[in-house]
């Protein structure tokens, strides 16, 4: 078995102890509150806009869906009245030739609208310039300060013990 020189041992020794040091000094600890205690608002900050990117995602596939919803009626209101009124080449009457040309325009249009998302991005931007005038229109002054003053607060009251919590630690190291 070979020694170690007792420079080394004590090097362990010591790298033991500033381990041991590290999560009983106070201060270090008091920072870690204090980083966790930020890491939560911003985790909450994180979650409210989650939430809120999911509920226009929702919004938005609900409008995509009355949208296509709107394309097969049109599509079937304009097959059915291409049809009734016997507008194949073959059978046209002259007087319906413009309308005849026209229900088949819209036949057209409507199937390719169908199941096409080509306007999903132009929701979206609908969606939430909609979503955030209703929230301007119906936030009062008085909530928008009630708000900041509560995150302001929630701010403040977590310097403020961690700045207490200093106070009492070195207060207390200079009574020693």
């Amino acid at each position: 078995m070979e020694r170690l020189p007792s420079s080394r041992i004590a090097q362990k020794h010591n790298a033991k102890d500033s381990h041991k040091h590290t999560w009983n000094d106070p201060e270090h600890v008091g920072k870690f509150m204090l980083l966790f205690m930020y890491m939560f608002l911003m985790v909450g900050f994180a979650a409210s806009i989650l939430y809120f990117i999911y509920m226009v995602r929702i919004d938005v596939d609900y409008r995509l869906q009355q949208r296509n919803i709107q394309n097969i009626y049109n599509y079937e209101q304009c097959k059915r009245l291409y049809d009734e009124n016997e507008c194949s080449p073959e059978s046209r009457v002259p007087a319906l030739e413009a309308l005849c040309e026209k229900w088949l325009s819209c036949a057209k249009e409507a199937s390719i609208d169908i199941g096409s998302v080509n306007n999903s991005a132009k929701l979206w931007a609908q969606t939430v310039g909609e979503v955030i005038n209703e929230f301007m229109d119906t936030i009062t002054l008085r909530s928008l300060v009630f708000i900041l003053l509560i995150l302001s607060a929630s701010i403040s009251l977590m310097r403020y013990s961690y700045g207490s919590y200093q106070v009492y630690y070195y207060g207390k190291e200079h009574l020693d």
